[in-house]
């Protein structure tokens, strides 16, 4: 086999090794995929805007700390502070995008390289038949010269030869179309001399391995990533507005919300508007009547509107035409929360629809393997008759086709069971282990009522994080941690570096550091303490200002 594969040239005509194996093909086909590239192009891309986002938020930070600094309205600051989060999620969308784009590859070349190897298998038996075909004609011819055979039976069998030849190029001209559509896709000219091989391999699935893939592909899949991302997206809006109004009305002003309002649960909205009329009326509030003022003429004090003293972004000035966005935010959550479930669900259920789809192959193909093994027996029971007198040439020939057409459906139904095996291999996101070698009979039959385990609870709370010096510096700061936790302390790990980031840290304490620390969230984890004692590890999930803790 040669190491190195061919590129396909406009001006040259380019030759495949005689032998090419699936996975030779699929990493060449990764390689060389133009739809791949595109989305490895769309990955730099999205890097370079989050270049962009960090430009952005600096260069305001900058104009905000200099003495011509100029007040924000609401939106402006919403956007100011999801662009970073945004950025960021569509770099981390591009780079798995990449992966799910490697996976669907791999699936449609194997699919093409099994299609040209049942054409191959085709073209095979297509050249047998011509051979006997072509045999008995010419031995019928040569008896039919001593009178042991009528005319007419020679030319039966010269047609039936024929028809073989015919048969045969039918065979290799669909061999040789699915050759040419599997070179397409892998930028090879296959229109030459080579072979196929499809070897044998299985894998042991049961109800445990069928719960550890929903559960590997809860955190692989795409869509359902997305969906999530979202969700945590959505839920870090809420708190960055909650923040926003904070900053801007004061924490007593948001004490009037905080009876209708908890992040863990969905809010009574009825009540909680209320509250939040409450809010607006009392920040209006300050700026109806009038006030005194200092002039600088008799008699020194002047009456005016409160309203004429207001600032463009001053009191409900600051919402312009978003006076509900806190409320909206909040129902845009609670809307990302139930499609992440709904994606959860569908992904549950289209994984178990081809675990059982892989269960229904497995059977069809042990049933087939059963069955061959019995024409075996009786192919050799046959030929110990025949070797004794008791059985007729002919008879022994029907025996042997009959074995061989169970050898044609063990093959067919190995690779219908590949193919749903590497299907179920695509659904989770590439949490299928094969073993090399032939399907065992004894397997788990897929029957079992699918009840699935209580689910692990990995959240051990959340992180929040609060500008220490605008621009410059933030704090980190543990919340909600789960309840019984006997925790004592903390420490800030990098994951790239392996490096703890500042000293380790009461629990309830704040780590103070560069932003540029807490620009990617992702790459940084949590270790526990109990007292010395080294406890468990929870990595950041989410988006600034906060997310949530998972357990490593």
């Amino acid at each position: 086999m040669q190491s190195a594969l061919p590129v396909i040239q406009p001006t040259a005509v380019v030759y495949a090794a005689p032998s090419l194996s699936i996975q030779e093909l699929v990493e060449r086909g990764i390689k060389t995929s133009p739809e791949l590239k595109d989305v490895t192009s769309n990955l730099q891309k999205k890097q370079y805007e989050l270049i962009q986002a960090y430009q952005a938020v600096n260069s305001q930070a900058e104009k905000d700390a200099s003495k011509h600094a100029k007040e924000h309205s609401l939106s402006r600051d919403i956007d100011l502070g999801t662009k970073i989060p945004l950025a960021q999620f569509e770099v981390k969308k591009a780079e798995r995008e990449i992966e799910n784009k490697k996976r669907s590859l791999a699936l449609e070349i194997e699919q093409l390289y099994i299609n040209a190897y049942q054409a191959q298998l085709s073209v095979q038996k297509a050249q047998m038949t011509l051979k006997k075909a072509e045999a008995k004609a010419v031995d019928l011819s040569n008896k039919a010269l001593y009178g042991y055979a009528k005319r007419e039976d020679v030319e039966a069998a010269k047609a039936e030869a024929e028809v073989a030849r015919s048969g045969l190029m039918v065979a290799e001209l669909a061999f040789k179309s699915s050759r040419n559509e599997l070179g397409l896709k892998v930028s090879l000219d296959l229109d030459g001399p080579f072979s196929f091989d499809v070897p044998r391999q299985y894998a042991l699935l049961n109800q445990s391995s069928l719960w550890q893939l929903i559960a590997l592909a809860e955190r692989e899949d795409l869509e359902l990533w997305k969906e999530t991302e979202a969700r945590r997206l959505a839920e870090s809006k809420v708190s960055l507005v909650r923040q926003l109004y904070t900053n801007k009305f004061g924490q007593e002003a948001m004490q009037i919300l905080e009876s209708t309002y908890s992040p863990t649960k969905e809010p009574d909205y009825a009540s909680f508007m209320i509250k939040y009329n409450e809010l607006a009326e009392s920040i209006e509030q300050k700026w109806r009547g009038k006030t005194w003022i200092l002039v600088f003429s008799l008699p020194f004090l002047k009456q005016v509107p409160k309203k004429e003293l207001q600032g463009e972004y001053e009191g409900l000035r600051y919402f312009e035409d978003i006076q509900n966005s806190l409320p909206i935010a909040m129902l845009e959550s609670d809307k990302a929360r139930l499609k992440e479930n709904d994606a959860r669900q569908k992904l549950a259920a289209k994984i178990k629809t081809t675990y059982l789809a892989v269960k229904q192959a497995e059977e069809t193909h042990i049933q087939a393997m059963k069955a061959q093994d019995k024409a075996r027996v009786a192919t050799k029971d046959a030929e110990q008759k025949h070797r004794f007198g008791l059985l007729k040439q002919e008879e022994l020939d029907a025996i042997k086709a009959l074995e061989a057409q169970a050898g044609e459906v063990v093959t067919a139904t190995y690779l219908a069971y590949r193919m749903t095996l590497s299907k179920l291999n695509l659904d989770t996101s590439g949490g299928v282990v094969t073993r090399n070698g032939i399907l065992p009979y004894q397997v788990d039959s897929g029957l079992d009522p699918l009840i699935q385990p209580p689910r692990d609870d990995r959240s051990l709370g959340g992180w929040k994080l609060t500008p220490a010096a605008e621009g410059m510096t933030s704090k980190l700061s543990l919340v909600d941690l789960k309840e019984g936790s006997e925790v004592t302390h903390y420490s800030l790990h990098s994951k790239k570096s392996g490096k703890q980031i500042g000293e380790r840290m009461p629990i309830k304490g704040e780590v103070l550091h560069l932003n540029i620390v807490f620009s990617d969230i992702s790459d940084l984890y949590i270790v526990f303490y109990k007292g010395d004692t080294k406890g468990e590890e929870a990595l950041l999930e989410g988006y600034a200002p906060s997310g949530t803790l998972i357990k490593k």
